[in-house]
């Protein structure tokens, strides 16, 4: 027979997931809904390391897309490969969004990254211009000095002496 009052003992036959719900539901006043394990603590003994996680990119003056870490790593990857094609494969892209990415930017810019060999017998190939490869040279080094300058003020802030 179910310990519980007659207008609940119904549910008690529903298994033992229902009867704990139930239990939990018609519990007297005061008592705690939920009780860790013997031997186990709800907070973490010793707190995990925080660290500062930032994205940068850079925009146009009509806040359109210029040169960030996605086209970053598609001008690496055709600088790798020699071609677009090669490189939209290597990413897991297609070769029109690829090419797109590209096009957007040097629109954007005004001026080619890329220079492009024609295929033919020999095939094609593409291979970036100086502009193309002081940008790439130019925003890793953005990159770097972004995160080294966000992990000192993320210090100041957050560290243990801080807070």
């Amino acid at each position: 027979m179910c310990k519980y009052k007659p207008v609940i003992a119904v549910f008690c036959l529903a298994g033992t997931v229902v009867t704990k719900l139930i239990a939990m539901l018609t519990r007297p006043p005061g008592t705690a809904i939920y009780r860790p394990r013997e031997g186990t603590e709800t907070m973490p003994t010793k707190p995990k390391k925080l660290v500062i996680k930032s994205k940068i990119w850079i925009e146009d003056e009509d806040s359109d897309m210029v040169f960030g870490s996605g086209r970053l790593r598609i001008l690496t990857a055709i600088e790798e490969q020699g071609s677009i094609l090669a490189a939209s494969k290597e990413l897991h892209m297609s070769y029109r969004a690829v090419w797109g990415k590209i096009k957007a930017t040097e629109e954007r810019l005004g001026q080619p990254l890329l220079s492009r060999r024609v295929g033919g017998a020999q095939g094609g190939g593409s291979e970036l211009t100086p502009l193309g490869r002081a940008l790439v040279e130019r925003f890793r080094q953005l990159q770097k000095l972004t995160e080294q300058q966000a992990d000192s003020i993320f210090q100041d802030l957050f560290s243990k002496e801080a807070l």
